[in-house]
């Protein structure tokens, strides 16, 4: 596996691990020097923000609720990590209390 898809996979796997009020978009764009510069917040085009910054290599990540979606180009070479997960159910965490209650009857 290339660096580049090995950098989107740890960087998916950061955003994923982060807590829901993280935030809900970030670029991370990396110049050709390696210094790394990120962007919050952008509703700019990924291909326009490497052309702006001069960086061949960029990874853009963005969180709705509990998906998290991580979109990476690096020349011609794109890739796209997404988690929709599925969203907490209630229906076990109550299986240990009974939704009745036994009484003995003395009539």
């Amino acid at each position: 596996m290339s660096r580049f898809f090995e950098n989107a996979n740890e960087i998916f796997e950061a955003a994923s691990a982060a807590p829901s009020g993280s935030s809900a978009a970030l670029t991370i764009l990396i110049r050709p020097s390696g210094q790394i510069h990120i962007v919050d917040g952008s509703d700019s085009a990924i291909d326009a923000l490497q052309a702006e910054h001069g960086c061949r290599t960029a990874f853009r990540v963005s969180r709705d609720g509990r998906r998290v979606r991580v979109e990476g180009r690096d020349g011609a070479s794109r890739c796209t990590f997404e988690n929709a997960q599925k969203p907490i159910s209630t229906l076990g965490l109550f299986l240990d209390c009974p939704a009745y209650i036994l009484s003995t009857s003395t009539r």
